[in-house]
């Protein structure tokens, strides 16, 4: 049999004593939620974006895999208890069986989230007529990217997955690819490329859509046009929705 290795992105160690060790293994599995959240959010509402992002995620952890296998960097020395054990030194990788620790995926992946839709929110959704969000809402939406995406990157270094170098250099790599991403999407977007996707055969059959794009609708938006749509239904609407109709 072969040698057995765990999966890389959701195999995590951590102090069982130490709460901000705990806090910090849950923080490295953000990632893996945010792909949970994209699967879920194509399965809800069919727009393409859920897909566009996450082919974009893809792309974006093959550069990491192929920088990695290049530089062929080490993980930080492991001098620790973690889960009952000591791994001291190399051993980490040996006993872990982990990849290369340049450039640290996880903060590429929260690197590429933040920054593609830090610039959605003030590049793209900032022109959606009678949609764009207030300015304390994108300063607001901006903080939070940058925060989760900070909290991810401590949690690597913290729990002694990388270094801080190989952290910033994945946070720095994947700003980078998730700004080149943008701009190649909002160009597919303006040459009309990702219409005629959304209009293949396929497509169609799945219900398809890219209201997202502009920032979508909101959830009293999508209330009020079910509210329209029932109109023959004996449904009570509220005064205040009343005025917004």
């Amino acid at each position: 049999m072969s040698a057995l290795v765990p999966f890389d992105h959701t195999f995590v160690l951590y102090d069982s004593s130490d709460l901000i060790s705990l806090a910090a293994a849950v923080w490295s599995l953000v990632p893996i939620f945010i792909l949970v959240f994209y699967f879920s959010w194509f399965v809800c509402t069919r727009e393409i974006e859920a897909v566009i992002v996450a082919a974009g995620h893809v792309a974006n952890d093959v550069v990491n895999s192929l920088v990695k296998n290049t530089l062929k960097q080490e993980r930080p020395e492991l001098a620790s208890e973690l889960a009952g054990f000591r791994v001291v030194g190399n051993g980490f990788n040996e006993f872990l069986g982990t990849q290369y620790g340049m450039p640290s995926a996880h903060s590429q992946f929260m690197g590429f989230f933040a920054s593609y839709f830090v610039l959605k929110l003030w590049l793209q959704w900032s022109r959606s007529e009678g949609k764009a969000p207030s300015q304390q809402m994108k300063v607001f939406g901006t903080l939070c990217f940058l925060l989760a995406a900070y909290c991810v990157c401590a949690s690597r270094v913290y729990l002694f997955y990388h270094t801080l170098e190989q952290v910033a250099v994945g946070v720095s790599l994947g700003a980078f690819l998730g700004t080149c991403y943008f701009l190649l999407i909002s160009f597919a977007r303006a040459i009309s490329l990702v219409n005629w996707v959304v209009n293949w055969p396929f497509s169609s059959w799945l219900s398809v859509k890219d209201s997202w794009a502009e920032g979508g609708l909101t959830l009293k938006e999508e209330r009020l046009q079910w509210l329209e749509r029932c109109k023959g239904c004996k449904l009570g609407t509220s005064e205040s929705e009343k005025k917004g109709n």
